[in-house]
């Protein structure tokens, strides 16, 4: 089988070419904003990287891969909407951290509340067990994805 949109033959085994289809809809389901999230999907990400610890604007763009104009960009409207704030970086007095705000904690939660009661209403029908499955494949496919994705993306330490 071959992706739509791929010149190319897909070198996988497979089922891959049909678990790449079935995931860019669930992430197109999972990042479809309601009318209490108008943000874009990255900016959620960002949200989530913050959750860990306070970052530099640079490293939260080699942790997100996306690029540093664009953190840029996310970052002050996060902040115009008090989602972050920034703080001086205690290791380099030139620069500033971007943190996470109790505000931004709670929009954050609230975000993937939505997620899961959209993942809830969708899965109703299944088998407890079924939906344990995919739980634990999906957390065994992220842990396999994440080495790739991180050597294509290094970031720094913070």
């Amino acid at each position: 089988m071959q992706l739509p949109g791929y010149a190319r033959r897909v070198t996988a085994p497979a089922p891959a070419p049909r678990t790449v289809q079935a995931l860019y809809a669930v992430v197109r389901g999972l990042s479809a904003p309601s009318a209490r999230d108008a943000r874009p999907p990255s900016t959620w990400h960002l949200l989530k990287l913050l959750s860990a610890r306070p970052l530099r604007t640079a490293d939260l763009a080699a942790l997100s891969a996306l690029d540093a104009s664009t953190v840029s960009r996310h970052v002050s409207g996060l902040e115009d909407d008090g989602l972050v704030r920034r703080e001086p970086d205690p290791g380099d007095r030139r620069s500033s951290r971007i943190v996470l705000t109790p505000a931004g904690e709670r929009a954050y939660d609230e975000a993937v509340a939505r997620r899961a009661d959209l993942l809830g209403s969708a899965t109703r029908e299944w088998a407890d067990a079924d939906r344990e499955a995919l739980a634990r494949l999906l957390e065994r496919l992220a842990d396999a994805l994440l080495p790739a994705a991180d050597a294509h993306h290094p970031a720094q330490e913070a």
